[in-house]
């Protein structure tokens, strides 16, 4: 196989664990893998769900992919370039799961236990937006976003309709009467 014979070939820089190493190390690793996995599963909403190991996935796919580019091809400046595909999907992942659990511990102290509480957003579309849908997913709140070119007429029955809990809104926009926190 490729790591018998071209990977032992190969010119290692003097900070290259050695062999042994690479099991234990990379079973733990999978095993942290699949309990990232197993915990984006159980969460209590779809759309968070889907989301999640939707970036799951792909994060086992260029997993996946790194291996047989750099053992199946042995082709190193490929396989470095799906490394770092790969060290930025986990960043932006983690980033977004942390950011989300702590957003989600907060609403779920806003809203109480009461599962399905909704929550508004009235806002131009921003990345922070999708840190807040993660969040309601994780605290069991439903999402509401609103559409920002809505006249304030437009949004009122729309707001008494969906009668939120809490509503983020950026600060141009006129919010309609409602009593949400």
């Amino acid at each position: 196989s490729s790591v018998d014979t071209w990977y032992q070939a190969l010119q290692k820089p003097p900070f290259n664990p050695p062999d042994w190493l690479f099991a234990p190390v990379w079973t733990l690793l999978y095993l942290m893998i699949a309990l990232s996995g197993w915990r984006v599963w159980r969460s209590r909403a779809d759309a968070g769900r889907r989301a999640g190991m939707a970036a799951y996935a792909a994060q086992l796919a260029l997993n996946l992919a790194w291996s047989f580019v750099f053992f199946g091809g042995r082709l190193i400046g490929p396989a470095l370039a799906v490394i770092l595909l790969l060290l930025a999907a986990i960043a932006v992942n983690a980033a977004l799961f942390a950011r989300t659990d702590r957003l989600a511990a907060w609403l779920t102290g806003q809203l109480g236990a009461a599962s399905g509480t909704r929550v508004a957003v009235l806002a131009r579309n921003h990345p922070l937006q999708v840190v807040l849908q993660f969040a309601c997913a994780r605290a069991g709140a439903i999402f509401v976003p609103l559409n920002w070119r809505l006249a304030l007429a437009e949004l009122a029955p729309i707001m008494a309709d969906a009668d939120p809990a809490l509503l983020f809104h950026d600060a141009d926009f006129a919010v309609p009467d409602h009593p949400a926190r």
